[in-house]
């Protein structure tokens, strides 16, 4: 493949429910797609602003790739061009695990900057960050150790997030609490 137009800040090999996989990598202020041996930009419609030190996190959720760099609301594509969730935060980090999306280390209009904080879609709907019982949208924060979440993933049905000095082990238990 050639090379991107600017420093590689994020990439990914993701397969659809398909099996039909999609090559994507994101640089400060774009995301592309590898689609016959070049980049296709895929980037919502005015690019991404970006930050000096952003990086992007990418996952799969059914047929729907998630993108997100720590700066920008969380996005979505199912082909094509990306766009923004509106009801999501910005995260540094996302992964998807059962029927969920979780997003790590956030910012948002009700708690601020909080990079000890981690969010969850509604249940089977990446559309759908609004915390609610009904559709299992919540949200949480990691304080027994201190600093920000670094990293996360799936492991098995857990949810594993790591800080400098703890690791933590989340298990999906329903309503009221969805994760504990």
């Amino acid at each position: 493949a050639p090379a991107l137009a600017a420093e590689c800040r994020g990439a990914a090999v993701v397969t659809k429910l398909d099996a039909s996989r999609r090559i994507i990598a994101g640089t400060q202020t774009k995301l592309y797609e590898l689609s016959a041996g070049s980049w296709a930009d895929v980037s919502k419609a005015g690019s991404y602003v970006g930050g000096t030190d952003s990086r992007w996190s990418f996952c799969q959720f059914g047929d729907t790739t998630i993108a997100a760099n720590g700066v920008e609301a969380i996005q979505q594509s199912s082909s094509g061009a990306f766009d923004t969730i509106a009801t999501a935060p910005i995260a540094e980090i996302v992964f998807s695990v059962g029927s969920f999306v979780m997003a790590l280390n956030t910012i948002d209009g009700t708690y601020g900057t909080q990079p000890d904080r981690w969010w969850c879609c509604a249940t089977y709907d990446a559309t759908d960050w609004t915390p609610s019982l009904t559709t299992l949208a919540t949200t949480g924060r990691l304080v027994s150790a201190p600093g920000p979440i670094l990293a996360g993933g799936r492991l098995g049905e857990f949810a594993v997030v790591y800080k400098a000095k703890a690791i933590y082990l989340g298990q999906y238990v329903g309503a009221p609490e969805v994760w504990s």
